[in-house]
């Protein structure tokens, strides 16, 4: 990225030995104590807690959602478990993945204290773009049917999504006005009321979504209907926070400003999409090729797959929080301690990848009891958990790596790494070792072992090799 000066907003960019070192506030090549080392790391831990606590309510009312319209049918369960996974993958992939932005460029800028009123500009230019965004993708809602028919997915299920959608589209922008208002409170370190409006949509959603699915009848379409209405209270909720509580010191209004380096905000959005969005995909195509292996590995994967994805809530929580401090540090000039709590925070998640790792070891027989009761995939499912378990700690270290090369700029490099380590290596390995050696199911995780710990390593060492003191914040063309 090549940058340039105005107003717009910041950005850090990939430097050259040639880059010029420009202090900024604060004493960037002084040592640090460690109690401040220590508070900071502290602010880290709880942020990373109240976030993923925030993402696992977010991701509970589409659990609550497909249990409750389980419970009218199997097609309806299948119809609403494959729609929400198109949703992920799609509109709350671009969602999340563009809020990357605002975590990093937001949070710097809170750090510099200087015109804070540019974090609003931020969330202008993120509403822009992400709205362009999605309109192909509501689009793609509206009229999938078609298109899961010719990829093979059944007459209707393929339509029964397609319907799904339609009724989930008007609300998905509330998911977008959310995640954004979410961010832009974050990044002021406005952490806790977020996850509390989440926590009480939450609780609300449960009897909603069977009042409209059970007592009126509306089945699937009553739960998109019902949890859809969650991301939009949710909006509100957190829109009349900003308004009347805390905030809005950050908002002047809307500003013809924010159509000034539009171009590169979109970027640095993109690269942000990309960056998750790899992962994503990725562990979709595999249970995909997971399906095609019979009807006992696609329920196997269906119980490693979900356990899975709830226990990366945490480390995801943590690059997030990651990201929003080192940005908040570079823009106050502190290097070293943005360094230091790079560090830190690789050691939290090998903590508790260990942990993890561990219970996974010791209850991989217990979990796959809680999803069936069939013996075969609990047997299956048992001999698969070990190879999830190998990569929780590489997986930790690639999520809040990752968001340390966000905060200081280098989207591109995080971006590139985990599609090399999932396109070039992960998925065509998969093929080899699940269908070429019949390794089955274990023949994917173990792929995907590999390929985790190859990008956790990797950003890992790349951070820890940064030149911080050459690291500069520059303003955008």
């Amino acid at each position: 990225m090549t940058t340039s000066s105005n107003n717009a907003g910041w950005v850090r960019d990939e430097y050259e030995e040639t880059t010029p070192l420009i202090r900024r506030p604060g004493n960037t090549c002084s040592s640090i104590s460690w109690s401040e080392a220590i508070s900071e790391f502290k602010c880290l831990v709880k942020a990373a807690a109240t976030t993923t606590t925030g993402y696992f309510l977010q991701q509970s009312l589409q659990i609550v959602s497909i249990l409750i319209i389980g419970r009218v049918s199997p097609q309806d369960l299948s119809v609403a478990a494959f729609s929400y996974m198109i949703a992920n993958t799609t509109a709350w992939l671009v969602a999340i993945g563009g809020t990357t932005a605002i975590d990093s460029l937001g949070s710097a800028v809170f750090g510099r204290g200087e015109n804070i009123a540019q974090i609003g500009v931020l969330l202008q230019k993120y509403f822009i773009t992400v709205s362009v965004m999605f309109i192909p993708v509501a689009t793609l809602w509206c009229f999938c049917g078609p298109i899961l028919v010719l990829l093979n997915v059944p007459v209707e299920l393929a339509y029964g999504s397609q319907t799904f959608l339609r009724a989930l589209a008007p609300f998905a922008v509330g998911y977008i006005v959310f995640e954004a208002l979410k961010k832009f409170l974050q990044c002021q370190e406005i952490d806790t009321p977020p996850t509390a409006i989440l926590l009480g949509t939450a609780i609300l959603n449960v009897p909603i979504s069977y009042l409209l699915v059970h007592v009126w009848g509306w089945g699937a379409v009553g739960g998109a209907i019902a949890t859809g209405s969650m991301y939009w209270l949710s909006a509100i909720l957190a829109f009349l926070y900003i308004w009347r509580i805390d905030g809005n010191k950050a908002w002047n209004g809307w500003s013809k400003e924010c159509l000034d380096g539009l171009w590169q905000f979109s970027k640095v959005v993109f690269l942000g999409i990309v960056n998750i969005g790899a992962e994503w995909w990725a562990f979709e195509i595999i249970t995909i090729g997971a399906a095609a292996m019979g009807e006992i590995p696609a329920a196997a994967q269906s119980a490693i797959m979900t356990t899975d994805s709830l226990l990366a809530l945490f480390p995801f929580g943590a690059g997030v929080a990651t990201t929003n401090h080192i940005a908040k540090l570079q823009g106050l000039g502190k290097v070293n301690l943005a360094r230091s709590i790079a560090q830190m925070a690789s050691g939290l998640v090998v903590c508790s990848g260990c942990i993890t790792m561990l219970l996974l070891l010791l209850f991989r027989r217990e979990i796959p009891q809680i999803y069936t009761n069939d013996r075969s995939v609990i047997d299956l499912a048992v001999e698969v958990f070990p190879w999830a378990a190998a990569f929780q700690v590489s997986d930790g270290l690639q999520a809040v790596n990752a968001g340390a090369l966000r905060a200081v700029g280098k989207v591109n490099t995080a971006a590139n790494i985990n599609l090399l380590a999932y396109y070039a290596i992960a998925i065509p390995l998969c093929y080899l070792l699940a269908f070429k050696a019949n390794l089955g199911l274990s023949g994917l995780w173990i792929s995907l072992a590999l390929s985790l710990t190859m990008a956790g390593l990797s950003e890992f060492f790349i951070v820890a090799s940064l030149d911080w003191r050459r690291l500069e914040i520059k303003e955008w063309e």
